[in-house]
């Protein structure tokens, strides 16, 4: 038997079934289970205080429930979604992102990508969408088929602030996580035939004649050895 080479690619894309507004000292995320999904229902943090450089207290979603990523799967790269803006209630909103980090286990691990969102939210533009990571982007930390499927800890965490003075809202209507992954392909049988073993003592080794194609096509056969000395 001889294995194929190279990997096939493949991305499975889900919703999150869990969110929840991680309480601190900074603006509440109300409703956050309004992140799960794509319906404009929206989960919002009210950053009114008149203080510049008001944040809001961590919005979790996890518990993804993938469940398709193959065992022997190699994990390529995490892209995060996030369709988000600013309602105002007077002035110009100035938020941005300062915290955008994946969740292993519940809690937040790797590179916080905030800069792949460094523009101000859109003003009352529901539809408006940020990408943090890439297909290939790993968020500098390590990951394994175990770490995404079924894990309810697997998600991601995002933080907002208000840099100016004004009256506004922070709003975010879905957080949609594609995996990226290779799988190796299976081992298929050699197309070739079995010419002889004589002569090779305790060698172990077969000999095999190139597949039938070839011989079709050149008139002669090609032949290779495999295996190792078994002495």
């Amino acid at each position: 038997y001889t294995a194929l080479g190279g990997s096939t690619a493949s991305s499975s894309v889900k919703l999150s079934k869990a969110q929840e507004n991680v309480a601190g000292p900074d603006a509440d995320w109300l409703n956050p289970a309004f992140a799960a999904t794509d319906d404009a229902s929206l989960a919002t943090a009210a950053l009114d205080s008149g203080t510049a450089n008001e944040f809001s207290d961590y919005l979790k979603v996890n518990d993804f429930r993938f469940s398709g990523i193959p065992t022997d799967a190699t994990i390529a790269g995490i892209t995060v979604v996030v369709e988000r803006d600013s309602a105002t209630v007077s002035g110009t909103p100035q938020h941005n992102t300062t915290v955008a980090s994946l969740l292993k286990g519940g809690n937040l691990v790797g590179f916080n990508r905030e800069a792949d969102d460094t523009v101000n939210w859109p003003e009352n533009a529901p539809g408006s969408l940020a990408t943090h990571g890439n297909a290939t982007e790993l968020w500098s930390t390590t990951w394994s088929p175990s770490d995404i499927n079924s894990a309810t800890g697997f998600g991601f965490a995002l933080e907002a602030r208000d840099l100016g003075t004004k009256t506004t809202t922070a709003r975010v209507d879905y957080i949609e996580i594609t995996v990226d992954y290779n799988i190796p392909n299976p081992l298929e049988p050699f197309n070739g035939t079995v010419l002889d073993s004589s002569g090779m003592g305790n060698n172990g080794i077969l000999r095999f004649a190139t597949s039938s194609a070839w011989i079709a096509a050149t008139g002669t056969p090609a032949f290779a050895n495999f295996g190792t000395a078994i002495n």
